[in-house]
């Protein structure tokens, strides 16, 4: 993801994190309101920074995608994010490692 440092040190900063309600959070979305992916939107939202998929900067989540064209234009208008053309793919968690 790409976000303008201003945005970023005004979401995350610590006054702004204690804001968080990540109890209700949790009582409404479970444990995905402890993700990046869930909790980065909410901090930048709460704080008026808008947020929405470039097509530069997605994903190509290849992992249950259908390969029909019109499955595919159903696929990608429930994620936004997905692009069979970009060039990240998703789900590589296991090629991380620690130093």
């Amino acid at each position: 993801s790409y976000f303008r440092t201003e945005a970023i040190i005004d979401a995350f900063s610590p006054t702004q994190v204690a804001n968080i309600d990540f109890a209700g959070l949790h009582g409404e979305k479970g444990n995905d309101a402890f993700t990046s992916d869930f909790i980065m939107l909410v901090a930048l939202s709460l704080r008026g920074w808008t947020v929405f998929p470039w097509k530069e900067c997605a994903q190509n989540m290849t992992k249950g995608a259908p390969v029909d064209e019109e499955g595919m234009r159903a696929y990608a208008s429930k994620y936004p994010a997905f692009n069979r053309d970009a060039a990240f793919q998703h789900n590589h968690k296991e090629f991380y490692k620690v130093p």
